[in-house]
């Protein structure tokens, strides 16, 4: 009898849509929860798979040329105002 090759078995992913690109959830050898885009590099990591879906597509917004900075409050100055 020929020995049968095994074959790599692919894990298969829900691969989540949205406007500015597509990703899936995979949890690590930690315990943490991470969100993967189609060309393999990481997101985001969490504690939580829910909050790893909620937070991704705005982590891919903020990554687009799209993004005018509507969600940025900070108030911040790089610059230090009067005599040190």
């Amino acid at each position: 009898m020929p020995e049968e090759k095994k074959q790599a078995v692919k894990p298969k992913y829900r691969w989540h849509q949205t406007k500015y690109g597509e990703f899936r959830v995979e949890k690590t050898r930690m315990g943490l929860y991470k969100s993967v885009d189609r060309e393999g590099n990481d997101l985001c990591f969490s504690l939580t798979e829910q909050s790893i879906i909620d937070i991704t597509p705005y982590h891919l917004y903020w990554n687009s040329d799209d993004y005018k900075g509507e969600s940025d409050i900070s108030n911040y100055s790089g610059t230090v105002g009067g005599k040190l």
